[in-house]
C-alpha cells in the first residue's frame, strides 16, 4: 500500500480521507521517519495492514510524518515535562537516574567519561559503587532506547544523534543556523521560519517537574541548563517578534511578544515592543494598558519608574502619532573625563610617604609592616597607592580592600589576596600540598592528582593552612624586587582574616615584602586587635604606624591650585566647606563639576555626578550601593533588573565618571570609587527601594549559591534578606553562615551569625540557643553559655533535654563546680532514653571524671567501667573514645601507667575517625601526662604539642590555656626554660579570658579532662 501523510492539528483528531471520524493509527513492524524538521513534533508511519500492527495513541498537537519501512524512530521531549517515545510508544524506565543520564547526554551533545557520569549522578558513592550503578543504569537505558543508540566503551559514553528527534538539540540547531546565516539586515524568510519552529518546540522549561533530589551536582547542572535555554528562548522571541513586525505580521508578532514579556516581566524593551505593536495595529487602548502594566511591575519589583524611552513611546501612542521607529533602547552614553582627578598631587603627606618608602626599602632584607589609620576620606587609600606607584619596575603588589557587609564572611580578605597571588604565579609550579591547603578558600587552585583537601581537625592543620597561605602570597610577591601586600579598609575584615594577618605579620622577618594595612579610625575601637598588633610589631622593630589628619588651609590651597583654582578666597571657601577632608576636596575639583560645585554640600556633589549618567545608570548604581562589596556584572545585572547590554554600558559610564572602579584582586569585579559615595547613594534610595533591591540581591546570590562551594555566600545572603524584611529566610541563612564559620573554627563570626538568626526567628530559638551555648563554651564565656543552654532547655522537647543537661553539666565541670555538675549529670540520666546507650555512656564517663575530682575514687572507677560497657554495646566511636579516655585517666590516677597508656591509645585511635577534634585533644593531652609519668618527657612533649595545635584551631580557650601550661611544664622538665616562659605567658593571657572575670582557682587548675 502506498504511504501517505497525516497531519494532526492542535485542535483536531486525526482524520483519514474517506473515514467518518477519528481513526486509530497502527504502527508496522518497521517504521522509518526522514530526518526531523522543525515544527514536526512526532514522526512515524501508517499502513493499512492493521491486523499485523500494534496500536499507538497519538497526542493532539503532534504532527506525524508517516512513511513505510526503515528503522525505529526515537523521539525525546525535554523542553517541558520529560517525554521519551520509540515509534510513538512511551518508553518507561524503572529509575529516574536513567532519565537524568539521557537528559545530560542530550543537553551536552558530547561524549562523557564514565567516572564523571558516576560522580554526577551518585556523588555520595565511592568510585567502585558509582561505576556499578552507572553500568546498571546504562543497561536500563540501552534496553529502553534500543540497540545502537548509545555508544559505550570502557572509558566513555555518548548518545548517537542519528535517526533521533530531540527537541533540545533541534531547538539549539535552529538558533545556530539563524546566527550563522549571514544576510545582514535584509529580511530572510528562512531565518523567520527557523525561529518560528524553534519557539514552537519550547513547550516548557527544561525537564519541568523533574528532579533527582539525591544528586546535587545534577540538580545544579539542570538548573543552569534550564536558565541557559530560557535565555536562548527570550533572544529567539525578541528576534522573531521584530522580524514579524517588519514583515507586517503584527498579530503574530504580538503573540510572540506577549510570551517574551511573560518570561521576563522586568524587561522594558519587551514592554516597549508590545506597545509599539499595539500602536501599529491601531489598538491604542491595549498599548496604554501595556504601559501601565509596565509601570506597575517596575514599581512593585524594582521601585523605579519606566525609562524615558518607554514613557516617550507611550505619550506618542496616546497622542495618536504614527509608530514607525524601532524600539531598541538607546545605548547608555559613556562619558570620558577631560582630565584625571588622580593626577592631582598628594599634598601634606610628605612625612607619611617618607616613612612608608623607608619601610619598603628595609623590606628588601626583612619584611616590615606599615599601618595607616585615619577617618573615612582622609586619604589612606591614596597614600597606599602612592607607595605602590613608587615601587621599582619588576616589583609586584597584591591589593585587597575590605568591604562593608563582609565582616561575617570567614577569610573573605584572605581569599581575595590568594586569588590575586595565584594570578601572579604559575599554579602548576606550586607544591601539590600547598594547592590542596589553599583549596579550602580557592577551590579552583586544586589540580588533578593533588592530595585531597585535609581536614582542619588534624594535628597541626591550622598552622599548615596558615603557612600555606603565607607561602603562596609570598611566592606571588617575592621576585627580583620586594613586593607589597596592600590590605585596605581592614575595619571590615572578619575575625578569621585577622587571625591570618596576625600570623603573617609576626613572621615578616622571614619574608621579602612590605605589608601595608589601613583602617578607619572611627570604626576601630581601643580594644580592637589591629592596634595591639601594630604595637607588638613596633616593639619588635618590624612595624611603623601612620596617623593621617585632615589637611590644613595651606595644603588645601596648594591642592586647589593644582586643580586650576588660583583665587585665594575661593580656595579658602573650599577649605571651609570641606573642612580639609581630601575626599571632598578632590571631588569638588573634578573639572567637569565647575566652580559653583564648591558652594554645594556632599549630597549636591553626588547629584552633580549622577546628572552625568542615564536613568539606567542611576538604577544600576543604586543596586551597586545595596550590594556593597565587590560585585561582578552578572550579580549587578540580576540585582538591578536591567539587561546584559544595559548593565555593561552603565558600568562603563559609571567608571568613566569616577563613581565605580574595577575592584582590586578581581578579574571581573567592580566596587565604588569611595565608600562615602556608596553611603550617599544608598541613603538616597529610600526605604522601599532599598528593600526591593535587597530582595533582588538575595535572589541573585541564591542563583550563585548553586555553584560549587556556596558556603561563603550565606552571610551575604542573610544580610540582604534581613534588609529586605524577610526575617524568617534571613534567620535560616544566618544559621547556615554560623555553621560554615564553625566548620572553619571562626568562633566569633559564628557567634555573631547565630545571634543575628536568633533576633529574627523564634521558631529556631531552641537550636540557636544551643548552638550559641556551644560557641560560648569554646570562648570560655561560661555564664553566658549556661544561660543559653538553660533557654534551650526551657523550650526543647523532652527527647532532647538529656543532651542539654549533659552540656550544662560540662560547663559546671569546666568551672570546677563539681556538685552542680553531678546534679545535672543525674538529671541527664533521668531524661535519657533507656535504649540510648551512646548518650548514657557519655553521662557515665562524665560522672566518672566529676567523681574523681570530688575525691570519690570508687565511684569514679565504677562510672568509668559502666561507660566503657555501654560504649561497647552501642558500638559508637565517639562513646568509645570518651569511655577509653576516662578509663585512662582513672588508671593514671591510680599509678597504673601501662594500663592508662593502653586505654588512651585506644581512645586516640577511635577519635581519629571523628569530625569533632575534642576527643582527640583529650586523648593526646592525657597520653602526654602518662608518658611523662612513665619517664618519656620528649614523647610526652610531642603529644602535648599536637593537642595544643588542635585545640588552638578549635578555639577552645580554656583547654588551650591548660595545654600551654602543660607544654610549659614539659619544656621546663626537658631543660628549655626560655621556651617554657613563652607558653606560660600565653597560658596566663588565655586563662584571664575564661570564666566570669573573677579569679576562679579551679579554672586555672585544669590539667586533664
Amino acid at each position: 500500500m502506498a504511504a501517505f501523510r497525516l497531519i494532526i492539528s492542535p485542535l483536531m483528531e486525526p482524520i483519514v480521507p474517506g473515514a467518518r471520524g477519528p481513526v486509530q493509527v497502527h504502527r508496522p513492524r518497521k517504521v522509518h521517519a526522514p530526518p526531523s524538521r522543525m515544527g514536526l513534533r512526532r514522526l512515524g508511519t501508517v499502513t493499512g495492514r492493521a491486523s499485523r500492527a500494534e496500536p499507538v495513541a497519538l497526542s493532539s498537537g503532534l504532527r506525524y510524518e508517516l512513511a513505510m519501512g526503515g528503522p525505529s524512530r526515537l523521539t525525546i521531549r525535554f523542553l517541558g515535562a520529560p517525554e521519551i517515545r520509540l515509534d510513538g510508544r512511551d518508553v518507561g524506565f524503572d529509575t529516574r537516574k536513567a532519565v537524568a543520564l539521557l537528559a545530560f547526554l542530550v543537553g551536552t551533545e558530547r561524549a562523557h567519561r564514565r567516572d564523571s557520569l558516576g560522580t554526577l549522578l551518585w556523588p555520595e558513592y565511592e568510585d567502585a559503587r558509582a561505576r556499578a550503578a552507572l553500568r546498571r543504569t546504562l543497561s536500563t537505558l540501552r534496553k529502553g532506547l534500543g540497540e545502537g543508540r548509545l555508544e559505550i566503551d570502557r572509558s566513555s559514553v555518548r548518545l548517537d544523534p542519528d535517526d533521533m528527534d530531540a527537541d533540545v538539540m533541534t531547538f539549539r540547531s535552529q538558533l545556530r543556523a539563524v546566527e550563522a546565516h549571514d544576510h545582514g539586515a535584509a529580511p530572510c524568510t528562512e531565518c523567520t521560519g527557523r525561529l518560528r519552529r524553534a519557539v514552537e518546540l519550547y513547550r516548557g522549561d527544561f525537564l519541568s517537574g523533574f528532579a533527582l533530589r539525591d544528586s546535587e551536582p545534577f540538580d545544579d547542572w539542570q538548573f543552569f541548563e534550564a536558565e541557559s535555554l530560557r535565555r536562548q528562548l527570550a533572544g529567539a522571541l525578541d528576534l522573531l517578534a521584530h522580524r514579524l513586525l517588519d514583515e507586517g505580521r503584527i498579530a503574530e508578532a504580538i503573540t510572540h511578544a506577549r510570551r517574551w514579556v511573560a518570561m521576563d516581566a522586568l524587561h522594558e524593551p519587551a514592554h516597549r515592543f508590545l506597545m509599539l505593536a499595539f500602536g501599529r495595529a491601531g489598538d491604542r487602548a491595549a498599548a496604554v494598558k501595556q504601559y501601565r502594566e509596565c509601570v506597575r511591575i517596575l514599581d512593585e519589583e524594582l521601585g523605579v519608574a519606566p525609562l524615558s524611552e518607554t514613557t516617550s513611546l507611550y505619550e506618542s501612542i496616546a497622542a495618536g502619532e504614527p509608530q514607525v521607529d524601532g524600539v531598541a533602547p538607546a545605548p547608555t552614553p559613556v562619558v570620558r573625563m577631560k582630565t584625571g582627578i588622580g593626577l592631582l598631587p598628594m599634598v601634606g603627606r610628605d612625612a607619611a610617604l617618607a616613612t612608608a618608602r623607608a619601610a619598603y626599602a628595609a623590606a628588601d632584607t626583612n619584611g616590615r609592616m606599615v599601618a595607616v589609620e585615619g577617618e573615612a576620606g582622609v586619604g589612606k587609600s591614596r597614600l597606599l597607592s602612592e607607595v605602590v606607584r613608587a615601587m621599582p619596575a619588576g616589583a609586584v603588589s597584591i591589593e585587597v580592600t575590605g568591604h562593608a557587609g563582609e565582616s561575617g564572611l570567614a577569610y573573605a580578605v584572605v581569599a581575595d589576596a590568594l586569588r590575586s597571588a595565584l594570578r601572579a604565579i604559575d599554579g602548576a609550579a606550586l607544591e601539590p600540598r600547598l594547592r590542596s591547603e589553599i583549596a579550602r578558600l580557592v577551590p579552583d587552585a586544586q589540580m588533578d592528582g593533588d592530595p585531597p583537601v585535609p581536614g582542619l581537625d588534624q594535628p597541626g592543620a591550622r598552622a599548615a593552612f596558615f603557612d600555606a597561605i603565607t607561602s603562596v602570597v609570598a611566592t606571588g610577591l617575592e621576585h627580583d624586587e620586594p613586593g607589597a601586600l596592600v590590605l585596605d579598609d581592614l575595619q571590615w575584615a572578619d575575625e578569621a582574616s585577622l587571625d591570618l594577618i596576625s600570623f603573617l605579620a609576626r613572621r615578616l622577618d622571614q619574608r621579602r615584602f612590605l605589608l601595608l594595612i589601613a583602617w578607619r579610625s572611627e570604626e576601630v575601637g581601643p580594644g580592637h586587635r589591629l592596634p595591639s598588633l601594630v604595637a607588638d610589631l613596633r616593639r619588635d622593630g618590624l612595624g611603623d604606624e601612620i596617623r593621617l589628619e585632615r589637611l590644613d588651609a595651606e595644603a588645601v590651597r596648594r591642592l586647589a591650585s593644582a586643580g586650576g583654582i588660583d583665587d585665594p578666597e575661593l580656595s579658602f571657601r573650599l577649605f571651609e566647606e570641606t573642612e580639609g577632608l581630601p575626599f571632598f576636596i578632590v571631588e569638588y575639583l573634578d573639572p567637569s563639576a565647575g566652580p559653583e560645585a564648591i558652594l554645594s554640600g556632599a549630597r549636591d556633589l553626588l547629584t552633580t555626578r549622577l546628572a552625568r549618567t542615564s536613568e539606567i545608570g542611576r538604577q544600576v548604581l543604586s543596586a551597586a550601593a545595596v550590594l556593597g562589596g565587590p560585585f561582578d556584572a552578572d550579580l549587578l545585572r540580576d540585582a538591578s533588573g536591567r539587561t546584559d547590554e544595559e548593565t555593561v554600558a552603565a558600568i562603563e559610564n559609571l567608571i568613566a565618571i569616577g563613581l565605580l572602579r574595577e575592584a582590586s584582586g578581581s578579574d571581573d569585579g567592580y566596587a565604588f570609587g569611595h565608600d562615602k559615595m556608596r553611603e550617599l547613594v544608598y541613603e538616597d534610595c529610600g526605604p522601599a527601594r532599598r528593600r526591593s533591591l535587597h530582595r533582588r540581591a538575595a535572589e541573585a546570590l541564591r542563583s550563585k549559591m548553586r555553584r560549587p562551594d556556596p558556603s561563603p555566600l550565606h552571610a551575604a545572603l542573610a544580610l540582604h534578606l534581613r534588609s529586605a524584611g524577610a526575617g524568617g529566610e534571613a534567620a535560616i541563612a544566618f544559621r547556615e553562615a554560623g555553621e560554615h564559620a564553625r566548620s572553619l573554627f571562626a568562633n566569633e563570626d559564628a557567634l555573631r551569625h547565630y545571634e543575628a538568626a536568633l533576633a529574627l526567628d523564634t521558631d529556631l530559638a531552641t537550636q540557636l540557643h544551643e548552638a550559641i551555648g556551644d560557641v560560648q563554651t569554646l570562648l570560655g564565656d561560661y555564664a553566658s553559655a549556661l544561660m543559653s543552654y538553660e533557654r534551650a532547655a526551657a523550650s526543647t522537647v523532652a527527647s532532647e533535654l538529656a543532651g542539654l543537661e549533659v552540656k550544662i553539666a560540662e560547663v559546671h565541670q569546666r568551672a570546677g563546680r563539681w556538685d552542680l555538675a553531678e546534679m545535672h549529670h543525674a538529671s541527664a540520666l533521668a531524661a535519657a532514653d533507656a535504649d540510648d546507650r551512646s548518650l548514657r555512656s557519655r553521662i557515665a564517663a562524665d560522672r566518672s571524671l566529676t567523681a574523681r575530682r570530688r575525691g570519690d575514687v570508687r565511684a569514679a572507677r565504677r562510672f568509668a567501667e559502666e561507660g566503657s560497657r555501654l560504649a561497647d554495646e552501642a558500638a559508637d566511636l565517639q562513646a568509645l573514645a570518651r569511655a577509653q579516655n576516662t578509663l585512662g585517666v582513672i588508671e593514671l590516677a591510680d599509678g597504673n601507667v601501662d594500663a592508662a597508656v593502653g586505654h588512651l591509645e585506644q581512645s586516640l585511635v577511635a577519635s581519629e575517625e571523628l569530625e569533632d577534634p575534642s576527643a582527640r585533644i583529650a586523648a593526646l593531652n592525657n597520653l602526654a601526662s602518662a608518658y611523662r609519668l612513665g619517664g618519656g618527657p620528649e614523647q610526652a612533649l610531642v603529644h602535648a604539642r599536637a593537642a595544643l595545635e588542635l585545640c588552638s584551631q578549635q578555639g577552645d580557650r580554656h583547654r588551650e590555656a591548660a595545654l600551654h601550661s602543660n607544654v610549659a611544664d614539659l619544656l621546663h622538665a626537658t631543660g628549655r626554660p626560655d621556651e617554657a616562659i613563652v607558653h606560660l605567658k600565653e597560658a596566663a593571657a588565655l586563662f584571664t579570658t575564661v570564666g566570669e572575670g573573677t579569679m576562679e582557682p579551679e579554672i586555672w587548675k585544669l590539667v586533664e579532662w
